[in-house]
């Protein structure tokens, strides 16, 4: 949004969807005054236990004692390295593959103890896939037979397993799945869900057996809320640009998990994007288009109580921002994203918010901040230094969200990993090479 000054009044405005859906969308236009405190002194000193690996081990580096080590060495010929973390963040599930026999190995490191335990090897020409359950006592692995000719991986029908492998115990079951062979997720501790490209099943963790089943058809990113009674998905419609030509645009869906009851809760005009539940399922948050000013988004937040969307307008002096990219804190209280003004490219104003050479020429320059918003009292900081950018496609320059770490320190990675404490905005620095798996706050 170019500098300038607004006047908007307060008003709600109601859209009506395809399909004689009906929805309200209200607005409400703030002006912020985000506190930026960035060169605050730090007040307290904050240390931090970071579980990374550098591709070759898994490493536990203690920021207090300043101590690296290591707890887990891929062997050295191996390859395709994954893991996955528990959800009680106490173990962690690892395969890899020989390159000698090419199977895949799956083992079990418990970050307690620091001991590791091989679960299975999986033959060579398997593709694989593993989830954790939600307790973390179990751990689903699915393997599937393929054949990889010139232009595509074929899957044989029929071929591989599902079985569940105990973190407790170290025993095996298989399940004997025959709808598929590849493990999507766990919808609870006694259902998982299973599927291909072509549908997703619901399926009893014993046996196997089908409580349901939701197709791919015309759907993308199908999300389950956390307590797995709801989806939401995205739709591709067909619309047209001003100058008539034809685009797919994303609408954004609600839906029980079975996908029946299915509402569109935000239409294609608004082009909703990077949409995620609330802890609670009670909330879904995305960014939409703005339908008055080029190249704005806003935040916006779908209440399930309400059946209602909200989006705000943040104005403040510098303008009305785009607003992106946000990542809700684990408690559900606040919301973190991206935050971009396009200024005019004057002298003046780009002296006043930059200190480096102008030069005349260019049309419009561009001021980045991470912003944290409390959605309960709309208080709003900014976190972090913020930047100043001549591009309008730098990328998050500012640093991208990778994940809340609790619910007073967030991971940011830029040129560097930053471990952001939104307290006194303390910053732990470490190397890009480092791929944290977890963090913890001392």
């Amino acid at each position: 949004m170019r500098l300038q000054s607004h006047h908007i009044a307060v008003c709600t405005l109601v859209f009506v969807f395809l399909f004689g859906c009906s929805s309200y969308f209200t607005k409400t236009t703030e002006r912020t005054n985000a506190t930026n405190d960035a060169n605050i002194r730090p007040q307290q000193n904050h240390h931090y236990v970071i579980y990374y690996t550098d591709q070759s081990a898994i490493h536990v580096f203690n920021t207090k004692k300043n101590t690296d080590n290591l707890i887990f060495r891929y062997p050295s010929n191996s390859s395709e390295r994954q893991w996955k973390i528990s959800p009680d963040r106490t173990k962690i599930a690892l395969t890899y593959i020989d390159n000698y026999t090419e199977e895949t190995s799956l083992s079990i490191l418990d970050l307690m103890s620091r001991k590791s335990w091989q679960i299975k090897k999986i033959p060579k020409n398997f593709h694989y896939s593993f989830k954790w359950s939600p307790d973390s006592k179990e751990l689903a692995v699915g393997y599937a037979s393929f054949t990889d000719n010139k232009y595509r991986v074929e899957y044989r029908s029929g071929v591989g397993d599902i079985f569940i492998a105990s973190s407790v115990d170290s025993t095996i079951k298989s399940i004997g799945c025959k709808v598929s062979k590849s493990v999507d997720h766990w919808l609870s501790n006694d259902i998982l869900v299973v599927g291909d490209s072509n549908f997703l099943y619901g399926v009893n963790r014993q046996n196997c057996s089908t409580l349901f089943s939701l197709s791919w058809i015309d759907k993308t990113k199908i999300t389950f809320s956390p307590d797995g009674t709801k989806i939401f998905y995205f739709k591709n419609v067909p619309a047209y640009k001003e100058s008539g030509a034809r685009v797919n645009m994303p609408e954004l869906y609600l839906a029980n998990y079975d996908g029946k009851n299915q509402i569109k809760i935000i239409g294609y005009q608004h082009d909703p994007r990077h949409a995620s539940w609330s802890p609670d399922g009670q909330k879904i948050v995305c960014d939409i288009r703005s339908l008055e000013w080029a190249n704005v988004r806003h935040i916006a937040i779908y209440d399930m109580a309400t059946g209602k969307a909200s989006f705000s307008e943040e104005e403040n002096e510098l303008g009305i921002p785009k607003s992106e990219n946000p990542y809700w804190s684990p408690d559900g209280n606040s919301i973190l994203y991206d935050q971009t003004y396009e200024l005019l490219y004057d002298r003046k104003t780009y002296e006043t918010f930059y200190s480096g050479i102008y030069k005349p020429g260019e049309r419009s320059f561009f001021v980045q901040h991470k912003i944290l918003k409390n959605i309960v009292t709309k208080k709003m900081k900014i976190i972090g230094e913020g930047s100043i950018h001549l591009s309008r496609f730098l990328n998050q320059p500012v640093g991208q969200t990778v994940y809340w770490i609790d619910n007073q320190n967030v991971l940011l990675a830029a040129n560097s990993f930053k471990i952001v404490n939104l307290l006194d905005k303390t910053i732990y620095t470490f190397s890009l090479e480092w791929h944290p798996i977890y963090i913890k706050e001392l």
